[in-house]
């Protein structure tokens, strides 16, 4: 029998998540270093083992494909994800 949580929330502002999760309302995918820091603090557990990976996807709007500041963020997500 697979558990399924009664609601369900999707946020990509941290200090939303946190606070949901140090409120004891929430359970959440975090990045590491800032999860760590709540729990040092005693306001979280983290779980360390690694059960799977999260894929990460860059989006721009491609009407702005050619301003210089998108394509140089596109050239650094590049270079930083690349295999």
């Amino acid at each position: 029998m697979a558990l399924k949580p009664v609601k369900v929330t999707i946020s990509d502002h941290e200090p939303v998540v946190a606070t949901l999760v140090t409120a004891g309302v929430g359970l959440a995918v975090m990045i590491e270093d800032e999860a760590l820091v709540y729990r040092e603090a005693g306001q979280a557990a983290v779980w360390d083992k690694v059960v799977g990976t999260v894929d990460l996807n860059f989006i721009y709007d491609r009407r702005r494909a050619k301003e210089a500041v998108i394509g140089a963020a596109v050239d650094t997500v590049k270079t930083v994800w690349a295999d």
